[in-house]
């Protein structure tokens, strides 16, 4: 081949190494029950285990979760692992931004509406809300609601704390 060729050839296969990851089979297939893809599921292996809004020790406590909760983990950053909240976590929606269905149910009414750790517009986001998305209404509280964490919210979980579960009985690798 010619210089050229492989030098063209480089400048094409290289870039696409670090564009297009090798997964192994059991993550690159794993998804949800709302068919998105997850990284893997894992088990927390300690009691109160910290679920917080970034990924440092210095970020605001979104929850607690227990020893052998299992959470599913969609990222992996600096020794962190973001996670889908769990259905306990607080979370908050302005209640002008909703229609109600029922008293436990509600439309979102616009996309990419903030749901929030606490009843305020200030307060951190923790995930975002599409339009005629239902949520689950959990209490009134004036001008917001507290709802169940909708799918689309998150937070971060150190990943010494989360141990993988490997296959369909539910095994921890360590």
């Amino acid at each position: 081949m010619g210089k050229i060729t492989v030098l063209l050839l480089l400048t094409v296969l290289i870039p696409l190494t670090y564009l297009c990851p090798m997964q192994n089979q059991s993550s690159a297939s794993m998804m949800n029950s709302e068919n998105k893809p997850i990284v893997f599921e894992g088990v927390i292996n300690i009691h109160n285990a910290n679920v917080r809004s970034d990924a440092t020790v210095n970020s605001k406590i979104i929850c607690k979760i227990n020893k052998g909760d299992i959470v599913e983990v969609v990222r992996e950053l600096y020794g962190w692992y973001k996670i889908r909240l769990p259905k306990t976590a607080p979370a908050f929606i302005k209640k002008n931004l909703v229609s109600l269905l029922n008293e436990k149910t509600a439309r979102v009414l616009k996309n990419n509406v903030n749901i929030r750790l606490e009843p305020s517009e200030s307060s951190w986001i923790l995930g975002k809300a599409s339009q005629n998305e239902v949520v689950h209404i959990l209490k009134d509280l004036g001008e917001w609601y507290k709802i169940e964490p909708i799918n689309n919210s998150f937070g971060w979980i150190h990943k010494k704390l989360v141990d993988e579960v490997t296959n369909i009985n539910k095994e921890v690798v360590r």
